[in-house]
């Protein structure tokens, strides 16, 4: 397993230059809201997607944004005249020297409709052409010799997000992680995700366990089953005597069944779900979770902390905490556990 060694970001989102270096297994990143935590995460999954130029627009959807801030957002300041890079440090190459796997961006508003945007456009009904903004993005990305150039259809009316294509694309892929994903709250808490995650632990093996660590969160828990109906499959939750809709549980519970199924398995998971973190038990449970998947590798589980905050208007982390550093700063945070 390839562990992240470093990620370096420079000007995305509100992040003006940030650098998180010798990373453990288990990094833990702490302060409060809108300091840059998730942020930090989105970069890493932009440079690490398994989809060139795919993960910028997965985590914009992730964040619901809407309207030309889908492009601008990530920018800070929206604004557009600068270029977002990212690297991700990735050890472990086989020649002892670190790999590097990067990402490069800019957008700009194009200046006029071509023939190109017309025709796409006109598929989606999208017949009157002073309604909508077009932006070309431009990503480049090392480490997996690809790069592209694509353009995004905006609506000006209702901020919709319209066709997406690519217009010029070069290099090859070559996937160097052996599985990424990138839990938010949207992501968390769709059918679709609970449906695949159910697939992941029953190919696994670990249905019994899966459902064992819940209870812990849910007493009471008899069993997690898949019921077919006409649009596809829905998991339905046994409690006591009842039967019902995962759906309709909490988001700390909904949360973990997700993160739960996903780590039985050693791999690159990015958590930021502060319904989850809110439930003491729910975030003891994950860790253990994530420790146990780590110590199949028959590896030291190294875990690292990081405080991020502000500094002269700009998002900023910090050296990484100590264990019992961190857990006699918990008496200045409060009682948001979401920190």
């Amino acid at each position: 397993m390839r562990y992240i060694s470093s990620v370096n970001v420079g000007g995305f989102r509100g992040l003006k230059d940030v650098s998180l270096s010798s990373l453990g297994a288990l990094n833990i990143l702490i302060g409060a809201s809108n300091t840059g935590k998730s942020s930090i995460l989105e970069a890493i999954y932009a440079a690490l997607g398994t989809q060139i130029g795919r993960g910028l627009e997965l985590v914009v959807r992730a964040r619901s944004d809407s309207g030309t801030s889908m492009v601008t957002s990530l920018f800070p300041d929206n604004d557009l005249t600068t270029t977002v890079e990212i690297s991700v440090g990735l050890p472990e190459t086989g020649e002892g020297e670190e790999d590097a796997k990067s990402v490069e961006f800019t957008a700009k508003q194009a200046e006029s409709v071509i023939s190109d945007y017309q025709t796409v456009l006109h598929q989606f009904g999208w017949t009157d052409h002073d309604r909508y903004s077009v932006f070309d993005v431009n990503v480049k990305q090392t480490g997996a010799r690809f790069s592209s150039t694509s353009q995004v259809a905006i609506s000006n009316l209702d901020g919709k997000m319209g066709p997406r294509w690519s217009v010029r694309s070069s290099g090859s892929w070559l996937p160097v992680v052996k599985s990424l994903s990138l839990f938010l709250p949207r992501d968390l808490m769709s059918q679709e995700e609970f449906d695949n995650s159910y697939s992941y632990v029953m190919r696994s093996g670990n249905e019994a366990e899966w459902i064992e660590r819940l209870a812990v969160l849910q007493p009471g828990l008899k069993n997690i089953s898949p019921v077919k109906e006409r649009d596809g499959w829905r998991i339905f939750v046994r409690i006591s005597d009842l039967s019902l809709p995962i759906m309709s549980m909490g988001d700390g519970f909904k949360a973990a069944s997700v993160i739960l199924a996903r780590t039985f398995e050693p791999g690159l998971v990015l958590i930021d779900t502060p319904e989850l973190f809110q439930h003491p038990k729910g975030l003891s449970l994950i860790s253990k979770s994530i420790a146990t998947a780590a110590s199949q590798l028959e590896a030291e589980i190294d875990t690292k902390i990081y405080r991020f905050g502000f500094e002269n208007n700009h998002a900023k982390a910090y050296p990484p905490y100590k264990l019992q550093e961190a857990i006699d700063s918990r008496e200045l945070i409060g009682s948001d556990l979401r920190y």
